[in-house]
């Protein structure tokens, strides 16, 4: 067993643990030494994972965990609202529908409706790609505070000026229209439409995509993007009730 697996043992330990835990129980429960479970806590500690309650109490989780835990009720809750209007939007348009989250300098596809008709795409539950190129990316990097996108953006494109500037012209066209749409910007002969979904304080939540072969979107064009802000925008209905 490696020590990052021993580490996450230790974690796991204390984070799961209906009490706060001695340092000599987290070594029973972790299968490792006391010497090793002292080192593990320590680390943890440091990054405020876990905190020391005291001689007489043991370790509980820390305030990064009570972080990460606001941060899985927050994407459940999203989930759990978006999930019967992408569904409703799938059907209507037979095409796949992503829910999608930005973290950092990517955007990731939180959960996908599959269309019943094929699609050749570089989204999938789990995936990411850069937040830059396509509906998706840029529905979110436009609706993100100004600060967070300017670091993106200094990560991304500091090397290419010419680049940053387009890609800021069409942010512009995203914040004043309410959406991104792209075609072949990531999949060649795709196309996709994306709307931000907020919840309490016009907080970014994420983005609803809707994605099709270009030779299916035609004179649907309209319709598509129509259904797709209808289903955004009861998605942020739900999540501000």
């Amino acid at each position: 067993m490696s020590a990052v697996e021993r580490l996450l043992d230790v974690l796991e330990a204390v984070a799961t643990a209906r009490e706060p835990l001695s340092a000599k129980r987290v070594s029973e429960l972790a299968d490792i030494p006391l010497s090793s479970a002292y080192r593990h806590l320590t680390l943890l500690k440091e990054r405020d994972f876990i905190v020391d309650l005291g001689r007489d109490i043991g370790y509980g989780p820390g305030p990064v965990c009570l972080r990460m835990a606001q941060n899985f009720d927050r994407t459940s809750q999203v989930l759990a609202a978006s999930l019967p209007e992408m569904q409703r939007l799938c059907l209507m348009t037979q095409e796949s529908v992503g829910l999608m989250k930005a973290l950092g300098t990517e955007v990731y596809c939180l959960e996908m409706i599959e269309s019943p008709q094929s699609l050749r795409c570089s989204f999938s539950k789990g995936r990411s790609q850069p937040l830059s190129r396509g509906a998706s990316a840029k529905a979110l990097l436009a609706f993100l505070p100004q600060s967070v996108r300017d670091e993106v953006l200094n990560r991304l494109l500091a090397q290419d000026a010419a680049a940053r500037s387009a890609l800021l012209k069409d942010l512009e066209t995203i914040q004043r229209r309410g959406y991104a749409e792209s075609e072949g910007e990531v999949d060649a002969g795709v196309w996709g439409a994306s709307v931000p979904i907020f919840s309490h304080g016009e907080r970014l939540e994420g983005s609803i995509s809707l994605m099709a072969p270009s030779s299916r979107v035609g004179e649907r064009r309209d319709e598509f993007i129509r259904f797709t802000l209808a289903a955004a925008k009861a998605i942020s209905t739900n999540l501000q009730v």
